[in-house]
Formats: C-alpha cells, sequence, structure tokens
C-alpha cells in the first residue's frame, strides 16, 4: 500500500474519532460500558483478545496522563499499571452475565490461532485522546494492515459460530484505543480542563506482535481474569 492510501487511512480513522465522540456525547452510539461507582468490585465479564501494554509505555501514561488527572478529581478510576492495554479483537462484550461458555472460548481460541500464523505485527500511533462520556482513552490509529487483520479475524470467528457481538461505527475502518480512565462520576470543571489541556499527546508507537484471548471484566484486574492462549504474530509472513 502506498504512502499515500496510508496516509488516506490515517484521516478517516481521525475522522472516526471525531465521530464517535460526537455521536456518543448526544447518545446516539451506546456501544460504551456506562459509569459505575465501584468498578474496583465489577464482576461483569467478557471475551476478547488484548495486547497488555509494555512497562515503560504503562509507566509513561500513569506519570504523564493518570496522575495529573488524578490530582484535579480523585473520585475517577485510573487502570493499574498491569492492567493497561489495547483490545485487538472483541468476541463478547461486557455483560453483567457471561454469555459464552468452554464452547465459545474454544472456537475462538481456535479462530485466533488460525489467522495469527498469517500475519506479521503490526503498529499503532498513540496519539490524542478519545473521550466518551464515562471514560477516557488514548487514541491508537492503525497502520493499514491492521484492517486487514481485523477482516480476517472477523470473518474466522464469524464462520467458527463466534461472531463478534460488538456493535462498531464502522466497519471497514477500524482503529484501536487504551482506555486508563473510567468515570466513577460526573467529572469536575478541573478534570475537563485537563483532559483539554492534555489531549494532544503523543505517546509514540505500540507494536502488536502477541496477544492474549482473555475473560476479564471492565478493568482487566488481573485477579479476574483467565488467559485462554497467547499467540505470537507470525514475523516471516
Amino acid at each position: 500500500m502506498t504512502q499515500a492510501l496510508a496516509q488516506q487511512y490515517r484521516l478517516k480513522q481521525l475522522q472516526l474519532f471525531e465521530e464517535l465522540e460526537a455521536r456518543a456525547a448526544a447518545g446516539a452510539f451506546g456501544s460504551f460500558i456506562p459509569m459505575t461507582s465501584d468498578f474496583a468490585n465489577d464482576n461483569r465479564i467478557s471475551l476478547a483478545a488484548i495486547k497488555f501494554l509494555p512497562r515503560a509505555l504503562s509507566d509513561l501514561i500513569e506519570r504523564e496522563l493518570s496522575q495529573p488527572l488524578l490530582a484535579t478529581d480523585e473520585r475517577q478510576f485510573f487502570f493499574a499499571n498491569q492492567s493497561l492495554h489495547m483490545t485487538v479483537q472483541n468476541v463478547r462484550k461486557i455483560s453483567d452475565h457471561a454469555t459464552f461458555g468452554a464452547k465459545e472460548i474454544e472456537a475462538a481460541r481456535l479462530a485466533f490461532q488460525k489467522v495469527a500464523t498469517s500475519f506479521s505485527p503490526f503498529e499503532f500511533s498513540l496519539e490524542g485522546f478519545l473521550v466518551m462520556p464515562a471514560s477516557v482513552a488514548i487514541r491508537a490509529i492503525a497502520e493499514p494492515k491492521f484492517a486487514e487483520f481485523s477482516r480476517a479475524i472477523r470473518d474466522e470467528l464469524r464462520a467458527s459460530g463466534v461472531a463478534d457481538d460488538k456493535p462498531y461505527i464502522d466497519d471497514d475502518i477500524v482503529f484501536g484505543n487504551i482506555t486508563f480512565c473510567r468515570y466513577t462520576a460526573p467529572p469536575t470543571e478541573k478534570f475537563t480542563a485537563k483532559i483539554n489541556q492534555l489531549r494532544n499527546v503523543k505517546l509514540g508507537p505500540l507494536v502488536i506482535d502477541s496477544f492474549e484471548l482473555l475473560s476479564t471484566n471492565s478493568i482487566c484486574d488481573l485477579k479476574k481474569t483467565t488467559c485462554h492462549q497467547k499467540y505470537l504474530l507470525n514475523a516471516s509472513s
């Protein structure tokens, strides 16, 4: 893919980030985790493939983003360093009761195994914020290869009987995000002002060379997380 086409794909993602924020703020797009007063004891569960962040990156997020925001509003919930992650692919979205069992986990496990061997690592550029009604995330802008991976794994999941149950603003233009804060209460004016001050942050690249299929809760609490399989992307493909 030429550089011009890659830049075009980048711009489409940026447009979708803006549209997603606007539609969510207007209540026209409901695919987000609502505000909860006690995320620390959240027992809702999901099934997804995720990439845990490298320690240097998670430390950077805590130092440059989480701590300054926490200082303006201590009520909000910030992810633990070891729980910071990017979702590579949803299988079953968060729910009060599990919408999957051993059969669905096994089907998803094999689907990811089949697709992972066909793709080399891909990269995201971490820049700016995605501010939703009940959370703050870092925008992860994908290279075009991720769209190919996303189409392949969604097709394979569908063929395996475990189609992704999460709605998307656009099925063809795919991107990522790293949620690092969830609201437990409406944010203060100081918090919102700090968000606006920090929202043009640039954190560099995130390389996805591996990921894990997990059952976990809304904050990826490791005590409430089960890893079903780890995958390496095939660097020789």
